[in-house]
């Protein structure tokens, strides 16, 4: 059965979302760089950036990070729960 008639909502969640619907989502967004940054079943990291130089995308992160803590709504759960990465 397909999504056809699910309606997507942007907004912040609790729940974990499946891999395909932030990537599909991310090719849709039409973006100038990407970052992906994760960990397959088995545990091991997975990374990989369409910007060559890691100094740039360090920055990227940082500014990423920074977002996280400046503003505390856009986390996913709240300070402290264990749930945010289940």
């Amino acid at each position: 059965m397909g999504d056809d008639n699910v309606i997507v909502l942007d907004v912040l969640t609790t729940i974990n979302l499946p891999p395909e619907r932030i990537l599909n989502a991310a090719l849709e967004a039409d973006l100038a760089a990407l970052v992906v940054v994760g960990y397959d079943k088995n545990g091991q990291y997975y990374f990989h950036s369409s910007i060559p130089h890691g100094s740039t995308v360090n920055w990227l992160l940082d500014q990423c990070k920074k977002r996280i803590i400046d503003e505390p709504s856009d986390m996913r759960g709240e300070p402290g729960t264990e749930e945010i990465f289940e």
